[in-house]
C-alpha cells in the first residue's frame, strides 16, 4: 500500500455531490448485463405465477409469505431466520471471495443510482457539462432540463415503488388499483413514502448512503483476509506518477497522473491511495486506467483485482480456514433448512377451550365443553379433514367433525363436545384432538386439550 502521507487526504467525499465522469469497458459491460437482469427478474417476479398464485407475495394480511415454491407461514419463522443466516454466510464468503462485488454489481442502491445516473448523463451531459451547468445562472434551458431530469427521477421512482407494492399486493390487483385509481389509504401512503424515498436516494443521497448509514464497507476490513481480490493500485509499478509526454523518456513509474480514476468513482475516492471502505468494487477505475494505458501504450492492469499477497509476490494460500468455516456453516444450514422444509406438516390444528363459561350440563345429564378449532392447510391443494377424539369417550354434538379446507386456507369453527359424567370417577380431563385426512386415512395434525367436570376445573394441556 502506499504512504498516505505523501498524497492530499481525499477531501471531496465532505463537499457535497459528487459529478461522475462516464466510462466504458468490459467490466461496466459486465455490470450492467448483472443490472439488466435484476431489474428484468425484479418487474416480472411479482407476475409469475407458479399453479395458482404469485411466485413472490409478502401476505401480511393473510401472514404468509410466497417465495418461490415455498409458502412460509407464522410457524416457519425459524426458516425465515435459517434463509437470513444463509443470506449473511453467503455475503461473508463473497466478500472474502471477491471483496465487495455485492455492493458493486448487484446492491439495489448501486442499480438504482447508476440508472438516475444515466438519465442525468443523458440530460445534462457528461461530467464537464454537469459541473458547468451546476455553477451557471438560472435560464430556460437550464430549468428546462432541471425540470425534465428531476419529472424523469419521480416518474422512475414512482414506478419502482408500484412494482414493490406488487410484492406486498398481488400484481395483477395493483394494476387494476392504478386504473380505477382504487388504492387503499395504506397504499397511497406507501406509494408516497417510496416514491419519495427512491427520489431522494437515488437522485441526491447516492454515495452518501454508501459512505455513511451502510456499514457494510466498515465491516470489509475484517470479513476480508490477504487472499480476497480487491480493486487494487500497483504501487510497484505506478509510482513514482508523471504526466505522460509523447517522444519523450520516462522515467517514473506508469501512472501518468491523468486523475480520471478519481473522476469515475462514485464515491470520490482515489484508489491509488489504497483500499478505502468508501470503494465499492465497481471496477469504473479499472476500466478507465486500463483505457489511458492502452491510448499511451502500456500495459493494462496498474488498475485491478488482485490480492495483497499476490502485489506482495508471495504465492496464494491453498487453504483458507475461515472460507472453509463459511463453507462448512453454509451446508450446515441450507441443509437443515431443506430438510425442515421437507419434513414439516402440511397442515397445524389450533384449539381453544371456551372461556365465556367453563361447562355445561345438559338436559340428559351429559357435560358439555365448547373448543374453537382452526385448522390451517399449508398445502398447494384442497384438503377435507375429520376431525377425531383421542382419550376421552365424547361425542360432537355441537359443529361438524368434517372441516374442508382450500389450500393455503385457514379454518376456524366451533366445536362442542359431551361426556357421561361418570367418567369423573376415573378423573380424565386431558385428551388430544386429531385432524385425519379423509383421502389418505392419515392422521396429519395433534393438539392436547382438556375437558373440565363441574368437580374438576382443570386448565392444562397445550390447547386449553
Amino acid at each position: 500500500m502506499a504512504d498516505p502521507a505523501a498524497y492530499k487526504p481525499n477531501t471531496e467525499m465532505f463537499k457535497g455531490k459528487i459529478f461522475v465522469k462516464n466510462i466504458w469497458g468490459s467490466f461496466q459491460a459486465q455490470r450492467w448485463k448483472v443490472f439488466a437482469f435484476l431489474l428484468v427478474s425484479w418487474f416480472l417476479l411479482p407476475w409469475w405465477r407458479i399453479g395458482d398464485r404469485p411466485a413472490v407475495l409478502l401476505d401480511i394480511p393473510g401472514r404468509k409469505f410466497h417465495i418461490l415454491w415455498v409458502t412460509f407461514w407464522p410457524q416457519d419463522v425459524y426458516l425465515l431466520t435459517l434463509l437470513l443466516i444463509t443470506a449473511a454466510l453467503l455475503l461473508f464468503a463473497t466478500t472474502m471471495l471477491v471483496g465487495r462485488a455485492w455492493c458493486g454489481y448487484t446492491c439495489p442502491q448501486t442499480v438504482g443510482t447508476s440508472l438516475f445516473l444515466e438519465v442525468e448523463r443523458w440530460i445534462d451531459g457528461d461530467r464537464p457539462q454537469q459541473m458547468r451547468l451546476a455553477k451557471a445562472p438560472w435560464t430556460l434551458d437550464k430549468t428546462k432540463k432541471r425540470f425534465l431530469k428531476h419529472g424523469i427521477w419521480v416518474a422512475m421512482s414512482l414506478l419502482l415503488s408500484l412494482n414493490l407494492l406488487a410484492y406486498f399486493v398481488p400484481a395483477p390487483e395493483v394494476l387494476r388499483r392504478l386504473v380505477t385509481l382504487g388504492f387503499t389509504p395504506a397504499n397511497w401512503g406507501a406509494l408516497a413514502f417510496f416514491t419519495a424515498l427512491a427520489y431522494a436516494d437515488f437522485g441526491h443521497a447516492r454515495d452518501w448512503v454508501c459512505k455513511f448509514p451502510c456499514p457494510y464497507g466498515r465491516f470489509q476490513g475484517i470479513m476480508t483476509d490477504p487472499e480476497s481480490m480487491v480493486v487494487t493500485f500497483d504501487v510497484k509499478r505506478g509510482e513514482p506518477r508523471q504526466f505522460f509526454r509523447k517522444g519523450e523518456e520516462r522515467t517514473a513509474g506508469d501512472c501518468v497522473s491523468c486523475n480520471l480514476c478519481v473522476d469515475v468513482c462514485p464515491t470520490g475516492i482515489d484508489i491509488r491511495n489504497g483500499l478505502q471502505y468508501e470503494c465499492i468494487s465497481c471496477m469504473r477505475c479499472v476500466d478507465a486506467c486500463d483505457h489511458v494505458m492502452g491510448k499511451v501504450g502500456f500495459e493494462q492492469g496498474l488498475i485491478r483485482l488482485a490480492t495483497e499477497r499476490e502485489m506482495k509476490g508471495q504465492p496464494p494460500r491453498k487453504f483458507r480456514p475461515r472460507l472453509a468455516f463459511y463453507g462448512a456453516a453454509l451446508l450446515v444450514v441450507v441443509g437443515t433448512m431443506a430438510t425442515s422444509i421437507a419434513v414439516r406438516p402440511t397442515t397445524d390444528l389450533d384449539v381453544l377451550r371456551n372461556r365465556s363459561f367453563v361447562y355445561q350440563q345438559l338436559p340428559d345429564g351429559r357435560i358439555s365443553n365448547v373448543y374453537m378449532v382452526k385448522a390451517l392447510n399449508k398445502d398447494d391443494h384442497d384438503h377435507t379433514y375429520r376431525l377425531e377424539i383421542e382419550g376421552l369417550d365424547a361425542e360432537v354434538i355441537g359443529g361438524s367433525s368434517q372441516i374442508a379446507a382450500r389450500a393455503g386456507e385457514v379454518v376456524q369453527q366451533s366445536v362442542a363436545l359431551a361426556v357421561n359424567p361418570v367418567q369423573d370417577a376415573t378423573s380424565v380431563d386431558k385428551f388430544t384432538f386429531v385432524l385425519v385426512d379423509t383421502e389418505t386415512g392419515k392422521k396429519v395434525a395433534k393438539r392436547g386439550s382438556t375437558f373440565v367436570l363441574p368437580d374438576r376445573q382443570v386448565r392444562q394441556g397445550t390447547g386449553s
